[in-house]
């Protein structure tokens, strides 16, 4: 290939919705990414599962699959090892003895911790990127854009 059909071949793919989002989703995770791997030892899924956890004190498996929108199955292998680790602890729920209650370790504390002052230094900057009405209005369009996807599946 040419460099003026690969220069065509950009500008059409910049042209669609999912491109633009693919690209920084990439970058982002790829930076969360170095981020976690040079200040803890914690995978962005394992991050992800214990800012849920931190912020609500504990949750079941169920609670973080719907604050996070996540594969139920990813989230339990992931709660497993963080369990296994000893960063996370479950107890069996009083109300339904099928549900696993989790909680962050001594330990968990210690590694979230590690970890929260660089996440929040990083968002705290992508967030400056936008004001509060620009970040409020990108908030809505992600979700239009989720609405849209999820209508066209029911399309297929």
């Amino acid at each position: 290939m040419d460099v003026e059909h690969l220069e065509r071949q950009d500008i059409y793919l910049k042209q669609h919705v999912t491109y633009p989002l693919a690209r920084v989703n990439a970058r982002l995770t790829a930076q969360a990414t170095r981020l976690l791997s040079k200040y803890s030892d914690l995978s962005l899924s394992q991050w992800r599962l214990m800012v849920v956890i931190e912020s609500m004190g504990q949750a079941s498996i169920a609670d973080i699959v719907r604050m996070l929108d996540f594969d139920k199955g990813q989230m339990s292998r992931v709660a497993q090892n963080l369990v296994q680790r000893g960063l996370l602890k479950s107890k069996v729920s009083e109300s339904d003895q099928r549900i696993h209650i989790l909680s962050l370790t001594e330990a968990g504390y210690l590694e979230f911790q590690r970890a929260a002052p660089y996440m929040k230094r990083r968002r705290d900057h992508l967030r400056q990127a936008l004001s509060e009405k620009e970040r409020k209005q990108f908030l809505r369009l992600m979700d239009r854009i989720a609405i849209a996807a999820e209508t066209f599946e029911d399309q297929i």
